[in-house]
């Protein structure tokens, strides 16, 4: 398996949040995050981790919520600085009097931004966009931490994480080799949804394999009933840390005979095991790759895509 640029990730990370230098930051009562697939999954895992602090609210769109003013922050996320629903969403969030820093290597954000006298942070380039992930992640945890303050000692066990996930090399390899020829139904814990839609988005655009996620407890309302039947798909259970919920399920999956992928996520708090999660899933989706004979870097759809739809604002 070649592990792309998921081996320099830990030392990517403690690069970009050390060397992050902004302007003033008005302090503000909440935090809009707008970004599109691999630069949107950001906003999912910051949402996870600090959202019970600060209201976090995360835009995959082109528009934003009519309370966005002048108290909210706005985080926007492209990693090629070409992405039209985030320069879209981000202007509307200024015209509403919100402050906006953009995230990117460059391209259309970077010197928009520049012109309209938005700070910006220019973080290096990956192999491909989702690859760049800790570019992006560290840069946006740095702008908080100037913004309202975060955990460093809880940003270095994130950097931790990864690194024990990539020395779960074989872990990684198993995971992707039972969900070869199957449709990944992923149900885990709420408190770290984030890894299940990045998960996904890495099932997608480096296995080209579609997959289904259920976080609980909500999919223990719906979800959990296609147990009564035998479909086509490989249940995945992913749990982070003591939870009687998540132990109540893993029975009911049990009672119904369903043998799911179970994976403990690693690490002492939520960004940790977000991290260990990511980084060891991702390389597992690349594994798939592998096997089933994929380009994990092309998205040949998508590129596709972009260039029928240009720019929407």
């Amino acid at each position: 398996m070649n592990p792309l640029d998921y081996r320099q990730w830990p030392t990517t990370s403690k690069s970009i949040y050390g060397s992050i230098k902004l302007g003033p930051i008005p302090r503000p009562s909440s935090i809009l995050i707008t970004g599109m697939g691999g630069s949107g999954i950001v906003g999912d895992v910051l949402r996870d981790y600090l959202g019970g602090r600060i209201p976090i609210h995360v835009v995959k769109d082109l528009t934003v919520p009519d309370w966005v003013d002048a108290s909210t922050l706005t985080i926007a996320i492209s990693y090629s600085g070409n992405t039209s629903e985030t320069i879209c969403s981000s202007l509307c969030a200024r015209e509403r009097g919100s402050a906006v820093i953009g995230v990117t290597t460059g391209g259309i954000m970077a010197s928009e931004f520049r012109r309209l006298g938005i700070q910006v942070v220019q973080v290096p380039t990956a192999t491909a966009p989702r690859f760049g992930f800790p570019q992006l992640l560290y840069a946006a945890l740095s702008i908080i931490d100037d913004a309202v303050g975060v955990n460093g000692k809880e940003v270095e066990e994130s950097i931790a994480a990864q690194e024990e996930a990539l020395r779960d090399v074989s872990l990684a390899e198993y995971v992707g080799e039972q969900l070869l020829g199957a449709v990944p139904y992923i149900f885990i814990d709420s408190r770290v949804q984030g890894v299940a839609v990045r998960f996904k988005n890495d099932l997608n655009e480096n296995a080209k394999t579609p997959a289904i996620v259920a976080p609980i407890p909500e999919a223990d309302h719906n979800d959990i009933v296609t147990l009564m039947m035998r479909h086509s798909v490989k249940h995945v259970l992913i749990k982070a840390g003591p939870n009687p919920v998540m132990e109540a399920v893993e029975s009911v999956f049990a009672d119904f005979s369903a043998d799911p992928v179970k994976l403990e996520l690693k690490g002492d708090g939520l960004l940790a095991k977000e991290l260990y999660g990511i980084t060891l899933l991702g390389m597992a989706t690349l594994h798939m790759a592998e096997k089933l004979g994929v380009d994990p870097v092309r998205t040949d759809p998508i590129d596709l895509l972009k260039k029928r739809l240009g720019r929407l604002c």
